[in-house]
């Protein structure tokens, strides 16, 4: 339902789950479940709601070992796009960087070429332009692959005109993202011996 776009029926469903007599002892689907309203509270700008599903699908995940496994990339993929909607953005890439690994398949899945997109989109935003290009092409041929993909190939194709549009500004001359603090003290650094 969520990759349907049907955000309505994805939340009623999930939080029809959890008020389940038997949620709590099914902690791989608690990490899940949580995983998808952690996402939808994204979409629909309710972060405090979304921080606090993934850190539960985080802790669901945890839980039980099952952290570096596809059911915790879930959760790690619902952490990270949090971490984006809140501007924390190489916090948000190390998330999705490690769910991408946990969803790489064999053959294409939608759940790898969408976590490709979003892994694009932080990376777009970021400034490394080259790495989101390679995520972009490499979802897209997951996605030529699959048959009805959702709406993750209108996705992909937002995530191409925002990279389009940061090349642009990149060419201008524009800084797509300032320094950190750390970043800035290196390049002060730079003009000295040290």
């Amino acid at each position: 339902l969520y990759f349907a776009g049907d955000l309505d029926g994805a939340s009623a469903m999930a939080l029809r789950f959890l008020e389940h007599p038997d949620a709590g002892n099914r902690a791989p689907s608690v990490a899940v479940t949580r995983s998808v309203l952690a996402l939808i509270a994204v979409e629909r700008g309710q972060p405090a709601f979304a921080r606090g599903h993934a850190e539960k699908a985080k802790d669901a995940a945890g839980g039980v070992g099952i952290s570096r496994s596809w059911v915790g990339a879930h959760a790690s993929v619902a952490l990270g796009v949090v971490l984006a909607a809140e501007g924390r953005l190489a916090e948000a890439e190390r998330q999705l960087s490690s769910a991408e690994h946990l969803f790489l398949d064999e053959v294409a899945t939608l759940n790898h070429a969408w976590l490709l997109v979003l892994l694009a989109r932080v990376r777009v935003r970021r400034g490394r332009l080259d790495e989101a290009e390679a995520a972009l092409r490499d979802a897209r041929a997951e996605l030529d692959e699959l048959g009805d993909s959702g709406r993750v190939p209108a996705e992909a194709d937002d995530a191409r005109r925002e990279l389009e549009t940061a090349r642009a500004r990149a060419r201008s001359g524009e800084v797509l993202e300032p320094p950190s603090e750390a970043e800035l003290a290196v390049l002060r650094l730079l003009a000295t011996d040290m």
